[in-house]
């Protein structure tokens, strides 16, 4: 698994999420809790639909966006 950088804002660390449906990572200071959400499947309406989602792909969306920087140039 990619690791997760600190937070852009106050340097704190992050944590994954699973919310169900996405994940999402949040820095961990109170003070602060900035949170970039990744890509968002539908609701699956059974389990095989469910069982079709690449589910480490979707994760990795939230790992990317949330690792990703404005470029300095």
């Amino acid at each position: 698994m990619t690791e997760l950088k600190k937070c852009p804002f106050c340097g704190g660390e992050a944590e994954l999420i699973d919310n169900r449906l996405c994940w999402y990572v949040q820095c961990k200071n109170d003070d602060c809790s900035c949170t970039v959400i990744g890509e968002r499947v539908e609701e699956p309406q059974s389990e095989a639909e469910s069982d079709a989602i690449d589910w480490d792909s979707v994760r990795q969306t939230a790992i990317a966006a949330w690792n990703r920087r404005a470029s300095s140039e």
